[in-house]
């Protein structure tokens, strides 16, 4: 399930010996959902683009590019070309 992927025990104890939880990266997050989609699509960007809060830089959201076309030529036209925007942005 999601929550094991996303909040992970911490292999260090509280100071009253319960386990502590601890909240999976920004990366970890942006691999798993890339994870997920490529379960489903069968063509899905790997360069997701991280859309932060200008104030704080805080990721706010990631956009995600997933092609449910399953021809192979349109897959690789497609995903080139979002690649192409995602990482010049």
């Amino acid at each position: 399930m999601w929550e094991q992927e996303i909040y992970l025990e911490s292999p260090q104890l509280t100071l009253f010996g319960d386990v502590d939880i601890e909240r999976a990266s920004i990366e970890q997050i942006k691999a798993y959902i890339i994870k997920r989609l490529k379960a489903v699509f069968p063509g899905v960007s790997s360069n997701p683009l991280t859309l932060r809060n200008p104030k704080n830089n805080s990721p706010l959201f990631l956009l995600c590019f997933a092609v449910s076309n399953p021809s192979s030529s349109a897959i690789n036209l497609s995903l080139k070309a979002v690649d192409h925007i995602l990482t010049h942005t």
